[in-house]
């Protein structure tokens, strides 16, 4: 019998190393959620854990946070413990590569219903930063099948990252930083002090089994005479020395004349460790060096004679060769939080912890319950609804009445119907035009049989609109037009394809045919109600400032809130077909990439590069539009911008548009420079974005938001305060039941 689970919290051990970086994801889920976490070993995992002692860890987590243990002895067996389970699985190492074969098999055949997080879980993390080894080994790129991949820095920083995996990119930081859930502290030491007054005893790491090491050279054989010669110096004084051999690999335990006797062994794992007895660290390159300096234990990282080694990756520490300087460093380390700081971007433990919160939360929201609703219209916007548009993938219709709406989009629900799409693919087929207007009928008869009292034609401008809005009035179907711009006169700015499509006849006249058809017109606002110039009774707005979207917003986009100014800043803009748009800010993007070197501009959207920015392309990422909106929202989270454009030319056109850019960008965490006087004015007054027209305004506006780290605080606090009281799903799905008045029994306006 399978495991059949709502809001399931799966995670997967395979390599030794998963242990530390999923055990504090264990305690968060347990504590902070309320989720019996479900721990899921592998075959590889039991072959590694030869002694047992890591199997021991695992039933200990399972005790402690009520948890439950299930051993795969094939990987084939995850789906069928787990095939209709909703929720997250979280690996704590997955990639294409063959050491990574059970989670890469896992995350590839994963069942629909999880959501597939892989963590990095070290400093040099394959698919994430590698070092020159891990490219000489594994390639310059290696690929990943998880849908959210948690890295410890920004995207920006991971240069060995896949371009195709940037958009699932969160940045997390490290889970071995959590120290404390909302119920307990799961770190053996909480916020030690570490000073000269110690025992004096060092710890000195080795990592030998790396690939470093694989490669050739004399690197390990450095590192081993290097050590011994150390240990015997101190030995001679009376002193002793800690060896922490890596977890998994344990070469120098394993070759026992490598330990000299005035040698402890530390083999406990990190987060058991008293960090408070060591007083400095030593390891060759390896991510135990941050779990030092988290710890308050000065480190230095080994490097070989003959520069085998790629240390790049370890900036600003301290570096130690010869036993002369072991020697020194042992008696003169001294704490320095910069380097930490400079490693992790100033990410705490605390940071760390609510954004894991966040991630958690998103995911576990979205597991839908595999049962149906008791009842259905307490939980959505519209009630049994049919969804007409041209493409199911429709922007307006994911933003509005899907993402928007409150949650419409259950099969229970609603349906949707493109016959566009549905035209297309009949004729593909080889069906004849009265073939394929009545199987487009009869799908629409079958909704109705199922109760669908309504139908909401969403921007809907494709064929067979006469027949397909005389069958619903013939059924007695409260029929409804949903638009969001001024469909009717589209102008040449906004682009030519555009143009052409809403000015040929057989679209303009489905889009008129169908605003004198339909019972009611909706639209996004007001302006835009005035301008189709149709019977005031035939109208209703959803206004409130011409929104057609809704936000929440995630509390793990924190880039402008986190009291650490970073470093380096980030300008987005997003748009389709906006190029006329952008035109009117590309010199002001281009002074501002002038006048800061380390800013960094990022475009979404199938728009040319502006030739004013081409000098500056090594700092410009240009991502692809996502059409999945979903999938949009969470790509835009990921890019933790920290200034968005919203420029407009002030046209008719434009003025009967939503305030959508700065609800998407507000929600992300981001402060909006808009143009005034079109339609963001009323959003941005009382200091909740910036606005300006002239190019003198906007390259004021953007100094200042690149420089003032304050501005930039105090704009996301207002203007978050105004989207949760304005724009809150539960404020739009509001909205949505007021103008369309939708319900079970039947049509009601």
């Amino acid at each position: 019998m399978g495991v059949s689970k709502d809001k399931a919290a799966i995670f997967v051990f395979s390599l030794i190393q998963d242990v530390t970086v999923l055990r504090p994801l264990i305690y968060l889920a347990s504590d902070d959620f309320g989720v019996q976490p479900i721990l899921v070993v592998t075959p590889g995992f039991r072959q590694r854990d030869k002694s047992g002692i890591w199997q021991k860890e695992l039933e200990e987590f399972s005790v402690e946070c009520h948890g439950q243990i299930i051993q795969l002895k094939k990987t084939w067996q995850f789906w069928q413990e787990f095939g209709t389970a909703r929720g997250a699985v979280i690996f704590g190492s997955e990639s294409v590569l063959r050491n990574h074969a059970e989670t890469r098999d896992l995350a590839r055949y994963c069942p629909p219903g999880l959501t597939k997080i892989a963590l990095q879980h070290g400093h040099e993390c394959v698919g994430f930063l590698m070092n020159r080894h891990h490219k000489e080994a594994h390639g310059d790129s290696v690929g990943m099948e998880s849908d959210i991949l948690c890295s410890w820095q920004p995207v920006a920083h991971l240069r060995d990252l896949n371009p195709t995996l940037q958009s699932r990119i969160v940045h997390t930081g490290p889970s071995a930083l959590i120290r404390e859930t909302s119920k307990r502290k799961i770190s053996g030491i909480d916020k030690p002090s570490r000073a000269e007054e110690g025992s004096g005893i060092g710890l000195v790491c080795e990592n030998l089994h790396s690939v470093r090491f694989e490669l050739g050279g004399e690197a390990r054989s450095g590192f081993l005479d290097v050590f011994e010669r150390f240990a015997e110096q101190l030995r001679s004084s009376g002193k002793t020395v800690a060896l922490r051999p890596h977890p998994a690999g344990q070469y120098m335990v394993r070759q026992s004349n490598a330990i000299p006797e005035n040698v402890l062994l530390e083999l406990r794992p990190t987060y058991k460790i008293d960090w408070s007895q060591y007083c400095y660290g030593i390891s060759a390159p390896s991510t135990v060096l941050m779990d030092m300096l988290a710890n308050g234990i000065p480190a230095a990282t080994w490097v070989d004679q003959h520069g085998e080694l790629d240390t790049t990756n370890y900036g600003k520490l301290p570096k130690v060769s010869t036993l002369e300087e072991w020697m020194r460093f042992s008696n003169t380390a001294n704490r320095d939080d910069a380097q930490l700081n400079f490693l992790l971007e100033n990410t705490s433990s605390e940071l760390c912890a609510d954004r894991f919160r966040a991630l958690f939360q998103t995911v576990l929201e979205q597991a839908p319950s595999i049962k149906p609703s008791k009842n259905p219209t307490q939980s959505v916007a519209l009630g049994l609804a049919l969804l007409i548009a041209d493409d199911p993938q429709l922007p307006t219709l994911q933003i509005c009445l899907l993402s928007g709406g409150g949650g419409v989009e259950g099969s229970d629900q609603s349906r949707i119907i493109a016959p566009t799409r549905l035209n297309k693919e009949l004729a593909a087929a080889g069906l004849s035009a009265p073939e394929r207007l009545e199987d487009i009928l009869r799908r629409i008869e079958a909704a109705i049989s199922r109760g669908i009292t309504s139908a909401v034609f969403c921007r809907y401008v494709g064929p067979y609109h006469n027949e397909i809005i005389s069958l619903l009035k013939k059924n007695n179907i409260a029929t409804f037009y949903f638009i969001d711009d001024l469909l009717t006169s589209v102008p040449a700015h906004i682009g030519e394809n555009k143009q052409k499509r809403y000015s040929s006849s057989q679209v303009r006249g489905s889009l008129l045919n169908l605003l004198e058809k339909c019972d009611k017109v909706v639209t996004s606002s007001a302006v835009l109600a005035t301008e189709l110039k149709l019977d005031a009774s035939a109208i209703k707005s959803l206004d409130w400032m011409g929104v057609s979207c809704s936000g929440r917003v995630r509390h793990e986009c924190d880039q402008n809130l986190s009291p650490l100014p970073s470093d380096k800043i980030i300008i987005g803009y997003m748009g389709f077909d906006h190029d006329a748009d952008f035109e009117l800010i590309a010199s002001s993007v281009a002074k501002q990439l002038r006048e800061h070197p380390t800013l960094h501009f990022e475009l979404i959207g199938p728009m040319r590069l502006h030739p004013e920015l081409e000098p500056h392309r090594e700092r410009i990422t240009v991502l692809k539009p996502l059409y999945d909106y979903a999938l949009f929202v969470r790509m835009l989270a990921m890019r933790r911008w920290h200034i968005g454009l919203a420029p407009l030319i002030d046209s008719r056109f434009n003025r009967c548009k939503s305030v959508n850019k700065w609800i998407e960008y507000t929600a992300c965490g981001i402060v909006t420079i808009a143009s005034r006087g079109v339609i963001y004015d009323e959003v941005c007054k009382d200091g909740s974005g910036l606005l300006a027209s002239s190019p003198q305004e906007w390259e004021t506006s953007l100094a200042q938001a690149i420089t003032n780290h304050d501005l930039r605080h105090t704009t996301v606090v207002k203007a978050q305060k105004l989207l949760q009281e304005r724009f809150s799903p539960t404020e739009h799905k509001k909205r949505l039941l007021d103008v369309f008045q939708i319900t079970r029994a039947g049509k009601s306006m």
